[in-house]
């Protein structure tokens, strides 16, 4: 590594993470100690962009892009297909499931992909593009896929010196509707799902008329009922969201100069040059279809590929000027350029699956591929995911605490917005469960602020409704105050003074409250039981180490 602390580049990062940063940390000034901001084996982000030279075999060998709430794993075919997968964070079925929106092929023929004729795609971080180029000289195809980054609306441009005919369709393989099985129930986690459990996911539509391809999932029901009913909390329903009642999520597509040949295609009436495929997405709880399709028509109408396309470039840019590693190891200069493109690609995904309605999935984002690329015995459809749509709190926390040294401030809203937003839940949790005051996080939590059926248990017969019976999560009490400290950390690192008063300081209160009301003995002492270390120690435990050193850290700093 290089010797002791860069002076000079100490003052460029903290200049250019800004004055708003007020904690310089110990592990910052570790980091800083290691790594000089790198001369010899790259200082831009550019030189660690991701290129490859042949076509994938599959989506297994996709690339990930995102703005944040759209995203899509993008690849090429030999073939002679380009393929996307699309994806939202609040792309949520009736089961709970985080789906995909569909799949898009754009077919060339002639096919530009041949094997041993020229190929690159390379992402290209600066720009927030993926760029396609194939072909002999003279004869190449070219293609830029990018995401409006304030518009869910995506873009394929293709410029070639030649012309093909190209045929652009959207896959989708939920045509008919479809029962959650025992062997799939993992991926809403449902485990252990009982026979008698019936849960089906509605069918996807395709609109028949009109120039454009528009295909949408309208929840015609929710998991929600038997969640509520099954935990005993009927009485208590308003207290718990229900963001899947109503929900409807698709895509319209369009293109110049291509016609509409079916419900699903749009071809070009000749061979063509250029084209521009337009992607625009929604998601929602509508009042109607009509108005959905209302909302999809103007998001749409707002964003216009060249525009997008700069508007992308400049966030971007500002997203990587905000602050910057480079680590520079002379003597073992690929490791250091490896470290460095390591940690720029894990950033690049958050901020592609940061910024929506939901936190960040801990389980392949929204960038997840078809599960047999994984698991050859798991053939189910690319809706699959292990572990489901639940938010386990151990794994949701993990991204956040680098995004304050980074001065990454807007992508931990959507954490924030998620927990705080479902307060009402936790209150109620605390209340009914234990006759608490204040405030609990269930570590395995759906998007209703409950505890997952699979882990409430599904046999309820000589338990009562405060017993959950999954022995892995039953006792854990820390969510809380480590949400407190990324409350506190968030409005420290970024100088916000009305965040801490009006929003970290009355939440923390209510999680206080809980373990005070909880847990306080007459003799005024403060004794934690039942409890547990985590998943890591079950039994006999008391005064388990993460709640006791998160209550002196929490109150402390308070």
């Amino acid at each position: 590594m290089s010797d002791g602390w860069n002076a000079d580049a100490g003052k460029l990062i903290l200049k250019k993470m800004g004055t708003a940063v007020k904690k310089w940390s110990i592990a910052a000034s570790l980091i800083c100690g290691m790594a000089t901001w790198g001369y010899a084996q790259g200082n831009k982000v550019s030189d660690y962009d991701v290129s490859w030279e042949v076509p994938s075999e599959n989506s297994a060998g996709s690339m990930p892009l995102g703005n944040g709430e759209l995203g899509m794993n993008v690849w090429v075919e030999k073939n002679g297909d380009l393929l996307l997968y699309l994806s939202r964070t609040d792309a949520l079925s009736e089961a709970n499931r985080l789906m995909k929106l569909g799949r898009i092929r754009v077919a060339f023929s002639p096919n530009p992909f041949l094997e041993g004729k020229p190929f690159m795609q390379r992402l290209v971080l600066e720009e927030g593009v993926i760029r396609i180029q194939a072909g002999d000289a003279g004869k190449e195809l070219a293609l830029d896929v990018y995401i409006d980054p304030d518009r869910n609306v995506a873009y394929v441009n293709m410029e070639g010196d030649g012309k093909y005919q190209v045929k652009v369709t959207a896959e989708s393989w939920r045509r008919e509707p479809h029962k959650i099985t025992r062997g799939e129930a993992l991926s809403a986690w449902l485990n252990e799902m009982p026979e008698w459990v019936d849960i089906t996911e509605s069918a996807d539509q395709f609109q028949q008329g009109g120039k454009e391809v528009l295909w949408y999932h309208a929840n015609e029901r929710s998991v929600y009922d038997l969640v509520i009913s099954h935990q005993q909390l009927q009485e208590h329903a308003d207290n718990f969201p229900d963001p899947i009642k109503n929900r409807i999520f698709g895509v319209e597509l369009s293109a110049k100069g291509l016609k509409k040949e079916s419900d699903s295609t749009l071809v070009s009436p000749g061979n063509v040059g250029n084209i521009a495929l337009k992607i625009a997405t929604h998601s929602a709880q509508a009042e109607s279809l009509e108005q959905w399709k209302k909302e999809l028509k103007v998001i749409a109408e707002e964003s216009s590929a060249q525009k997008a396309y700069e508007a992308s470039s400049a966030w971007w840019r500002d997203f990587w000027n905000r602050s910057y590693v480079y680590v520079d190891t002379p003597e073992e200069p690929e490791f250091g350029k490896q470290l460095t493109q390591s940690y720029i690609l894990q950033r690049y995904m958050l901020a592609g699956s940061g910024r929506g309605h939901f936190p960040i999935k801990f389980n392949g984002s929204i960038f997840t591929t078809d599960p047999q690329y994984t698991n050859a015995s798991m053939k189910h459809s690319p809706d699959y995911r292990n572990w489901g749509n639940d938010f386990w709190w151990q794994n949701t926390r993990l991204p956040y605490y680098a995004m304050l040294m980074n001065g990454d401030f807007d992508l931990m809203k959507s954490v924030f917005d998620f927990y705080l937003g479902r307060m009402d839940a936790f209150r109620t949790l605390a209340k009914k469960y234990y006759g608490a005051e204040g405030a609990f996080i269930p570590e395995t939590m759906t998007v209703f602020g409950t505890y997952a059926n699979g882990d409430y248990g599904w046999n309820r017969e000589g338990h009562s409704p405060n017993e959950v019976l999954s022995m892995y999560i039953r006792h854990i009490w820390v969510q809380s105050l480590e949400l407190s400290k990324l409350l506190l950390d968030y409005a420290s690192y970024n100088g916000d003074e009305e965040f801490l008063k009006e929003t970290a300081r009355p939440a923390i209160r209510e999680f206080i409250a809980y373990f005070e009301s909880r847990f306080t003995g007459a003799d005024g002492r403060m004794r934690i039981t039942p409890t547990q270390a985590v998943e890591t120690y079950w039994y006999e435990v008391e005064n388990d180490m993460p709640v006791v050193a998160g209550l002196h850290y929490v109150l402390r700093e308070i």
